[in-house]
């Protein structure tokens, strides 16, 4: 991939990051159903999930400006996300549609995050 694309995979890899945490901070319970998770959110449902969305937020805010070090503590994250929902589908601890959806969008973002970081950046 050449650096103009990969700039271009990383700002979408971004605004999908920053879209999910911005859902997850307006309205954890509706990106709960989205995922097929229980709807019912009580306080400490939506602090978690609103950590959650600064973390994305954050994420994809530092992956669309093609900040290094955020490109390579979103791969570490990503892969212990992917680990995370990988038992979560083999135990059953959750349903499986939502154990499915955070392995598609983990995957996701992991599979563009490395297909941009292989394109290199302008200049190098």
């Amino acid at each position: 991939m050449n650096p103009q694309k990969a700039a271009t995979t990383m700002r979408a890899v971004g605004g999908v990051q920053f879209a999910i945490g911005l859902l997850a901070l307006l309205s954890p319970s509706a990106l709960a159903g989205i995922f097929g998770m229980n709807r019912d959110m009580d306080g400490d449902s939506r602090f978690a999930w609103r950590l959650f969305a600064i973390r994305q937020m954050l994420l994809g805010t530092g992956n669309a400006m093609r900040d290094e070090s955020t490109e390579k503590a979103n791969l570490a994250i990503q892969a212990l996300d992917l680990g995370l929902f990988g038992q979560a589908l083999r135990s059953g601890s959750v349903p499986r549609r939502t154990a499915i959806m955070a392995l598609g969008t983990a995957g996701s973002v992991t599979a563009g995050s490395l297909l941009a970081g292989a394109g290199g950046r302008p200049g190098t």
